[in-house]
């Protein structure tokens, strides 16, 4: 049994070998890729599949996380120029400090913005499931601003039930690469597992909180014992 020291120590999805930060972000050329998203709408099935997929973009560590790096005023220079990073976020539906947005709007500006959507009324029960204390109206309303937010910058959008889908994965990739043709992807296709292959869904997760960008397959999702996104 995995002791929870280990646990608490390595093993959380926030460790410096997945995540930015606790990690340190590093500038470099290409083209940042912005998941923004409502909360449980297929984040970090996104997410991976760009990690996955994307040669350029499976960095070390292997994604940033906005909400974090803006509250704890880490180097905006950095986040400006970080250039090929899969960037996660869920603004303005999670509090960030007011200046932050003119930064936001700077790094999106320069991005590809990637919109994971869901049905509305199944984000609604899975956030609830993870503690949401707001009502239907109040996630309607962060919807609203969600979409105000980020329509501006000619978002590429895909439903959560394509994330699974071949064909409709290889049209986001297309899509990308047609905003950014520098982008290459690599020739064998890493698609999500699927509900009947859990215990290999747990040993990706497992392996890449352990090796980061090293891990065969990223799989970033949150809690190490489960398979929500």
């Amino acid at each position: 049994m995995v002791s929870s020291y280990l646990k608490n120590m390595w093993l959380k999805h926030n460790n410096s070998k997945c995540v930015v930060p606790p990690g340190e972000l590093t500038s470099n050329n290409g083209t940042p890729i912005i998941v923004a998203s409502l909360m449980r709408s297929g984040t970090h099935l996104s997410i991976d599949l760009l990690l996955n997929n994307l040669k350029q973009y499976k960095r070390d560590p292997l994604y940033l996380n906005l909400h974090p790096y803006l509250c704890q005023q880490m180097p905006l220079d950095k986040l400006l120029e970080c250039g090929s990073y899969v960037c996660k976020t869920h603004y303005p539906q999670m509090e960030y400090p007011e200046w932050s947005a003119e930064y936001l709007e700077q790094l999106a500006a320069k991005a590809i913005v990637l919109i994971p959507e869901r049905d509305i009324n199944y984000v609604y029960r899975s956030v609830v499931d993870y503690d949401y204390d707001g009502s239907f109206d109040d996630l309607l309303e962060e919807k609203a601003q969600f979409e105000k937010f980020w329509s501006r910058f000619n978002p590429i959008r895909i439903n959560f039930d394509q994330l699974f889908d071949q064909a409709s994965v290889d049209d986001l990739f297309r899509q990308i690469i047609d905003r950014d043709p520098n982008i290459t992807k690599r020739r064998k296709r890493i698609m999500p597992r699927s509900k009947d292959m859990l215990l290999l869904a747990k040993w990706d997760k497992l392996l890449t909180r352990l090796l980061g960008n090293k891990a065969p397959v990223a799989n970033t999702t949150i809690r190490l014992g489960k398979t929500k996104h």
